[in-house]
């Protein structure tokens, strides 16, 4: 019998975390079910700060507040390219 892709990678995930030491296989194993609560829950994956960076950065899109190509060619200079 063939395994789904779902399997698969369950098992690979399974046979990944078993790779590493017993402490840090607690931490995934502890990360994967916060994660699949979330999801389950609803609740988004960032934090407050992060969404409330994407939130201004989506109005200054909005309202044309992009940086110039005289303060692009700038950054190039100072950080190559």
């Amino acid at each position: 019998m063939v395994a789904s892709l779902h399997e698969r990678i369950g098992q690979e995930g399974h046979c990944r975390r078993r790779s590493l030491p017993e402490a840090e296989q607690q931490e995934v194993a502890e990360g994967l079910m916060g994660y699949v609560d979330l999801v389950r829950e609803g609740r988004p994956l960032l934090t407050g700060e992060q969404v409330a960076g994407i939130e201004a950065a989506k109005r200054e899109a909005e309202s044309g507040l992009f940086a110039t190509d005289s303060e692009i060619a700038e950054i190039w200079r100072k950080f190559g390219q």
